[in-house]
């Protein structure tokens, strides 16, 4: 990777005219397009300053696909970690955008909501919104509560399926993106290590990118990128079941299930080692009734909670609690 070039973006331009107030209040622009973070809405283009960026693990959206951005505040600059979270700057701004394949036989998609994770001027905490696009796909308008939309999608048999879309609200935000879990999730070393294709055309690693730019606080060695931690995609077939299925769990669990979090009873993060993660074969509080049950029993199903969450429906059984109507078939099959 050292000398490699060129790097994904040329320069990082300051990024002006955003909207979004430091908390959470009045103020709020009512559409995306008065956040002042994309030159053209329709286009989903963003201004010059507002970064793209992917993980190598996303956590499970009901199938929809994501593309994300992150903007830093003037020439503010990002506390790197190797390991563990990084310290981010007061004010800066995560946009989520969701897309969901309507049409499996044409592919056709349609636009969902797009939501933004502003951090306060401490940078250890924040606010988050959601816009739901219009049906014409012109816009999206701020939403002031949760909602739940009936979705029908056509299947390749060309079966027509209806799945319940849940748009979030502000309080349920702040259910995952907590203090206890670096209030910023899914972007880290471990979740950034990767190439990624810019606009510009050009495929870069991530993090060798954000160095060139100077959006960490210490620079980078180039030489070192390699060797640090990656996750990997659960349909990875490259990569170890036992990598797949701890990266899985790093950015769908891990944001309470730590030491300290809601679920702190065993410990979803990648960087704790499998032995010290109190999941295998581990007690838990709620067993619904099941005998002997364990978080995860290897080679008895019936007696793994884990499966038993992440199969079930119901509000009061399902992981996570919140955003999650369809069952991940790939993770529940792994």
């Amino acid at each position: 990777i050292v000398g490699k070039q060129p790097y994904g973006i040329d320069y990082r331009a300051e990024v002006t005219g955003v909207k979004m107030p430091p908390h959470n209040g009045s103020g709020i622009p009512k559409t995306l397009a008065g956040t002042g973070f994309f030159k053209s809405v329709g286009n989903l283009a963003a201004k010059p300053g507002v970064i793209p960026y992917d993980v190598n693990s996303p956590l499970w959206s009901d199938g929809a696909q994501k593309f994300r951005w992150v903007a830093l505040p003037d020439r503010s600059q990002i506390g790197f970690a190797a390991d563990g979270e990084y310290q981010w700057p007061g004010g800066t701004v995560f946009v989520k955008h969701f897309e969901l394949v309507t049409n499996e036989q044409t592919k056709a998609k349609r636009r969902l909501e797009t939501r933004l994770l502003v951090l306060d001027p401490s940078g250890g905490n924040g606010y988050g919104v959601t816009y739901k696009w219009r049906s014409d796909e012109s816009g999206a308008e701020l939403l002031t509560s949760g909602l739940d939309e009936q979705i029908d999608v056509i299947g390749k048999d060309g079966r027509i399926r209806s799945q319940v879309w849940h748009y979030p609200s502000q309080e349920e935000c702040l259910q995952c993106h907590t203090t206890k879990s670096g209030f910023v999730l899914g972007a880290n070393t471990r979740q950034l290590n990767s190439e990624f294709r810019y606009p510009s055309g050009r495929t870069d690693n991530q993090i060798r990118t954000w160095n060139y730019l100077q959006m960490f606080t210490s620079n980078v060695h180039e030489g070192s990128i390699e060797g640090y931690k990656r996750l990997v995609k659960l349909e990875d077939a490259g990569a170890g079941l036992e990598d797949r299925v701890r990266s899985y769990w790093d950015s769908n669990c891990a944001f309470c299930h730590r030491p300290g979090g809601t679920g702190s009873q065993w410990d979803a993060r990648y960087d704790t080692p499998l032995i010290d993660q109190n999941s295998i074969q581990a007690a838990v509080r709620e067993t619904y009734g099941i005998a002997d049950a364990k978080v995860v029993a290897p080679g008895d199903l019936p007696k793994s909670i884990m499966h038993l969450r992440m199969i079930s429906s119901q509000a009061t059984q399902r992981m996570p609690p919140v955003g999650r109507n369809v069952v991940d078939t790939t993770a529940v099959n792994a």
